[in-house]
């Protein structure tokens, strides 16, 4: 039986995953922004009879000065002596409250701390008692003698304390989903209910159901219309959050500065940027300039800094650089807010550094993340197997093998650019087409290298700095971080031929310029240490490939370059990963050629682009294999014009295939194209999204390649 999406049965994002929420960023740039209102309708009057207000929120604590004593997140409706109005909040100590008020109120406040996870709550009248509940839990019982008619004038508003000349002062921050309002019912009447795990629907007297779809915030079940106010702005915030970025008035204004002095433009390089830049100098060992700035957890930043120094830049979660999200923020990077207040570090040493068009800004059209509810768990994409069926004819959900679920993250590390080697860590979901998120650093600038993968670490092995050097790091691929150590190469290596499976990482060969390393490594990827002898390579020739190719048993080393008598070579090796030896003979490409990617599934070889022999120097072409079965390759289909096909890099779950960047020789245009094929099905290459940087000569590998 052919797979079945989950999204067909449950939802956009997987089993149980029920549409979503709406992202309410707070206060931004010191304002308050956006929220949800309904024009004042009878049906939102509750009078004096029964009702329930439930939703699930996840709020988030902004800080600083943007920190509120109260963040509204749902207000019905004016607040006048004659009318009857309740406020539901969040404190700023994170605990839920809720503001009676016809004429004199009543304030009461739950016990449980909000911040950082969702949470069930519910507000209920019933025989005119009001409670307050949180995750099924009784917290509040007003102690509101009157029998307040809530039957008022004004709007109602979702995501703010809109009441009178409270209007924007008390924003919401963060996510809310499947707000609902019945009017005349209490839903919910005895302490400790389980709060419901499924998308909430239209029951009897619904009078308002909203944030259920996190692209459409004014997405409304009952009929009402919902308008989003300020919302539109979300897309397109892109001041420089770096005050004077490009030092056009004073050196240290809006800066802090310390150990050294900051000058404009004078001592160095009085060409380098407008004329503006900034000299920093230490008085003894580093000197630091920083700045902090306000983001919106959640949404992506893009920061750059120009500089003709060798002098580091950060981002930083606090004023110290040890702390960075970024080290090196020159040529652009891009990262994720997790965290209200970032800070900008700019350091140099005693012999200076020029420092100009510093910046931070939000990424044009940032999407707020899907973040739902906890319904349920995403089981992934796709599912394979027999669909169970009882008698009764209710279909259970289907399971499957976990190389079926269509998942899986790819790593991009290092990068050249210009003549620039950069120590960049960035991913994508391989199964989502976009652009690259920054992951973290090596611990060095890095270029040449080769990497691999189990299903949780993934390995970067030697390469150049632009000194060949044997380091082997790793990453936790589901923990974007910094590099930490593994051990050593048996040998300096640059451009090893990385292959593998769960359990073992090889580097099959290198190309050490101007001659070749036959040798082959390997190492127990759960166990850092130096790597062992495997086996020595078939041939005698150069090979440059940054991608590996390989099924759960077996791994393909593809392409060349012999220097005797000075040609590109289309040899096909391979090797059994389980047994130590030396590479033999599988088979030819359809054409000779180095420098190229490689990627697989359990069952196919993909081999992408390369150089090929003078005067065709660029290749887009795609072959195909059966790994299992040795002969040569077969056309596939063809990248997109030649624009990746000179030292690109690859890396595929058990299903999509992905070829990042390039370089177009001769005349070194990088580019930073990420394209993706389907390996089962031949064709020509598609367009996936842009890494953070444009760059080749780097290497990339996932948690899913070759049946993982």
């Amino acid at each position: 039986m052919a797979n079945l999406r989950t999204n067909n049965l449950s939802g956009e994002q997987g089993q149980n995953a029920y549409r979503g929420s709406v992202f309410f960023p707070g206060y931004v740039n010191g304002a308050a922004s956006s929220y949800l209102s309904i024009a004042d309708n009878d049906d939102l009057d509750m009078g004096t009879g029964d009702f329930t207000f439930e939703a699930w929120i996840r709020p988030v604590k902004q800080g600083g000065t943007n920190d509120p004593n109260y963040m509204g997140f749902f207000s019905a409706a004016d607040y006048a002596s004659s009318d009857g109005s309740i406020t539901i909040q969040v404190k700023n100590d994170g605990k839920l409250r809720y503001v009676i008020n016809a004429g004199s109120g009543d304030d009461e406040t739950g016990s449980t701390v909000l911040w950082g996870d969702y949470h069930h709550v519910a507000i209920v009248r019933s025989s005119g008692t009001i409670k307050g509940y949180v995750n099924g839990v009784e917290e509040i019982s007003s102690s509101y003698s009157s029998a307040v008619d809530f039957t008022h004038g004004g709007s109602t508003v979702i995501g703010e304390l809109a009441i009178d000349n409270y209007a924007g002062d008390y924003p919401f921050c963060g996510y809310i989903s499947n707000l609902r309002l019945v009017k005349g019912t209490a839903v919910y009447t005895t302490n400790n209910f389980t709060p419901p795990t499924s998308e909430l629907t239209l029951i009897p007297n619904t009078v308002l159901l909203c944030c259920q779809d996190s692209d459409d915030p004014t997405q409304e079940a009952t009929g009402k219309t919902i308008t989003a106010n300020g919302f539109t702005d979300l897309t397109n915030r892109t001041d420089n959050l770096i005050k004077n970025g490009r030092f056009t008035t004073s050196a240290t204004e809006n800066w802090t500065l310390s150990g050294g002095t900051a000058a404009l433009g004078t001592g160095q390089s009085s060409t380098f940027g407008d004329g503006n830049h900034l000299v920093l100098t230490a008085s003894s060992s580093y000197a630091y300039l920083k700045q902090s700035f306000t983001t919106v957890i959640g949404r992506t930043y893009r920061t750059d800094a120009q500089s003709n120094g060798g002098d580091a830049s950060f981002i930083s979660t606090s004023t110290s650089e040890s702390d960075y999200v970024i080290s090196d923020i020159r040529g652009g990077k891009t990262f994720i807010a997790t965290q209200t207040t970032y800070h900008l570090i700019l350091r140099a040493s005693t012999g200076g550094g020029n420092f100009d068009t510093v910046s931070v800004h939000e990424q044009e059209n940032s999407v707020q993340p899907k973040v739902i509810p906890p319904f349920g768990v995403d089981a992934g994409n796709t599912f394979g197997g027999p669909i169970q069926q009882s008698s009764e004819g209710y279909m259970y959900f289907p399971t499957g093998r976990t190389e079926e679920r269509g998942r899986g993250r790819g790593l991009m590390i290092g990068n050249l650019l210009s003549g620039t080697v950069y120590n960049t860590v960035s991913f994508v979901n391989i199964q989502s087409m976009g652009n690259a998120i920054d992951f973290g650093d090596t611990s060095t600038v890095v270029r040449n290298n080769g990497a691999l993968a189990s299903s949780t670490r993934a390995l970067s092995g030697g390469g150049a700095t632009p000194s060949t050097i044997n380091t082997i790091e790793f990453f936790t691929i589901a923990t974007a971080s910094n590099a930490t150590d593994f051990g050593d190469l048996t040998a300096v290596k640059s451009s090893p031929y990385p292959t593998g499976n769960q359990t073992r990482g090889i580097w099959a060969g290198a190309y050490n310029y101007p001659a070749g390393v036959y040798t082959i490594d390997f190492v127990t990827i759960a166990s850092q240490g130096n790597a062992s002898d495997f086996g020595d390579r078939l041939n005698s020739i150069h090979s440059s490939n940054r991608s590996q190719c390989n099924s759960t048993t077996r791994g393909l080393i593809t392409g060349g370059y012999n220097p005797s008598p000075g040609a590109m070579v289309n040899i096909i090796e391979k090797l059994e990963i389980a047994t130590t030896g030396d590479t033999t003979d599988f088979g030819d490409m359809t054409s000779p050629r180095n420098n190229l990617g490689a990627l697989s599934s359990n069952t196919r070889g993909i081999i992408y682009g390369g150089s090929g022999q003078s005067p065709t120097p660029n290749v887009n072409i795609i072959d195909f294999v059966t790994i299992a079965t040795t002969g040569d390759a077969t056309d596939f289909g063809d990248l997109i014009g030649n624009s990746s096909s000179f030292a690109n890099t690859c890396m595929s779950n058990n299903i999509r295939g992905l070829s990042a960047g390039g370089d177009t020789q001769p005349g070194n245009y990088y580019v930073n194209t990420i394209q993706h094929i389907t390996i089962a099905t031949t064709g020509d290459a598609q367009d996936f999204g842009d890494m953070l940087r444009a760059g080749a000569y780097f290497s990339s590998t996932s948690d899913s390649h070759g049946g993982l």
